[in-house]
């Protein structure tokens, strides 16, 4: 009897009893709408969904759902392109010019040479990178001439962003040690592939495959394609990272600065998988000079247009915000104590590993420094669930036997 009543009212399916395929005759009751939403996140409760980060699926941080309902009622629209210079209305808008200059620096860049926009996640990026990178290469080939060259684990979205711009696509092996794009085997298919003709590539590289979790050597990679460009004049290669999974995490386990490399042409990032934030949001950076060969102008509302999805909903910009913000705030803490050498907040923040100067800390005053930051942490960050605090203290010393 108890199960039966606790269901009643968890699905009270009896105020909403009219098939939902039909399309209602009159409008619906409040009453009904509030019983169907009631039931439906009372079943969204119950699933058996890990919302951890080897499901790639994390519920947002509550201040980012907070936030998120926070503009919803406004319903900002953000329409264009925003990167390039502060704009001259406020908001909802200026926080997504915050974002992009923000997560641009995170790259190691500046906002002279890139630009990008807030996306729904990676697939849009994806579809974005084949139709610039598809549009440069046409000045040099003609459409047919030019090819994806993908792995049998690239996303999927890069099939189907090469079968809406009309390119098609050519496999590239694995190297099955490291689960990667093959060097060999990329050079193999690019040099029988411009045999037949074709003389425009267009590459994407990963960080961080969705089934294996492993990347593209992307150092590698681009210098195997300097190599072919060399070898090859008439060959041009377009190359990009679809960042989704790792995009968040690599910049804060090592020196990740892509756009160093001038092979490099775009990123893709997901902040839906490791950010934090509701679903969907990602981001996109690419060339400041490759923006005039896919922007264009609004004629009936005299702006220009340099995004794939047009429209955007503006309610999303400052979870990202908070998120960079929290990571910072976290390594900032760790590194203003005395005898810290360096530290990385990881796992979006849910970890700080601190390294420390084994020479200044004994390994009591290393115990103590953990809980020191912890507290810091709890003092000044909010933060879902819990943050680690792992101190590294290592001291390495050899003699050499002549």
């Amino acid at each position: 009897m108890f199960v039966r009543m606790r269901n009643l009212w968890r699905y009270p399916s009896w105020l909403y009893r009219t098939p939902a395929e039909k399309f209602p005759d009159t409008s619906s009751d409040t009453l009904r709408v509030l019983a169907r939403l009631h039931a439906v996140r009372n079943e969204l409760g119950e699933r058996s969904v890990a919302n951890n980060l080897g499901a790639l699926y994390t519920l947002p941080h509550p201040l980012a759902a907070k936030t998120y309902a926070l503009f919803l009622d406004q319903n900002p629209n953000h329409l264009g392109h925003w990167a390039d210079k502060p704009p001259q209305q406020g908001a909802t808008i200026r926080l997504e010019y915050e974002v992009i200059r923000a997560m641009t620096d995170l790259y190691g860049a500046t906002g002279k040479h890139l630009t990008g926009y807030i996306t729904s996640g990676a697939t849009e990026g994806n579809i974005f990178s084949v139709w610039l990178g598809k549009t440069y290469l046409s000045r040099f080939s003609p459409p047919e001439k030019i090819r994806v060259l993908m792995t049998s684990l690239t996303h999927y979205s890069v099939r189907k962003a090469a079968d809406i711009c009309g390119v098609q696509s050519d496999i590239v092996g694995i190297h099955t040690p490291t689960w990667a794009m093959d060097p060999d085997s990329f050079l193999e298919t690019a040099r029988r592939l411009h045999k037949k003709g074709i003389t425009g590539i267009l590459l994407p590289l990963t960080l961080g495959y969705t089934s294996t979790g492993t990347s593209d050597d992307i150092a590698v990679i681009s210098q195997a394609v300097t190599r072919l460009q060399k070898e090859l004049p008439r060959l041009r290669i377009f190359v990009w990272i679809d960042a989704a999974t790792q995009g968040l995490v690599t910049p804060f386990l090592s020196d990740f600065r892509p756009f160093r490399d001038p092979n490099i042409q775009t990123i893709v990032v997901d902040f839906h998988k490791y950010g934090l934030v509701p679903y969907s949001a990602g981001i996109l950076l690419y060339r400041r000079a490759m923006q005039t060969l896919i922007e264009r102008p609004i004629e009936y509302l005299r702006e220009t247009d340099a995004t794939l999805s047009g429209s955007r909903p503006g309610a999303r910009y400052e979870n990202y915000d908070e998120y960079v913000k929290r990571l910072k705030a976290i390594e900032d803490i760790a590194t203003n104590k005395k005898g810290v050498s360096e530290s990385f907040a990881i796992q979006a923040g849910r970890e700080v590993r601190v390294i420390v100067n084994p020479e200044a800390l004994t390994d009591d005053e290393a115990i103590r420094l953990s809980a020191e930051i912890r507290d810091e942490i709890k003092e000044k960050v909010t933060y879902p669930g819990t943050v680690t605090v792992t101190i590294i203290r290592e001291l390495r010393h050899s003699e050499v036997a002549k």
